[in-house]
């Protein structure tokens, strides 16, 4: 039970993170001039590759362990997030 509890608290900072990015970022992109439609299908393929990579995530979880599964995913998470950080400079 505690390590359900440590998972939590210690995926509580992504999932504020990513709800925080995701609620602005679309206002973000429409400031820049990017189209309505260009940012749903922005959403829409963050939605898509997280249905297809999750099944797969998933199976490779039960073979090679939780654990790294867990960290690679914070760190591609992060790498993520630092590239929509720098996005103003990267259009």
């Amino acid at each position: 039970m505690k390590r359900i509890y440590s998972l939590c608290i210690s995926l509580m900072p992504l999932m504020i993170c990513s709800g925080m990015v995701y609620s602005i970022f679309s206002l973000y992109l429409f400031d820049l001039g990017i189209s309505r439609t260009r940012i749903g299908l922005i959403y829409t393929a963050g939605s898509l590759s997280g249905s297809v990579c999750s099944p797969l995530f998933g199976r490779i979880s039960d073979r090679v362990g939780r654990k790294p599964i867990i960290i690679l995913s914070f760190a591609i998470f992060c790498r993520v997030e630092l590239i929509a950080a720098s996005s103003r400079k990267l259009l």
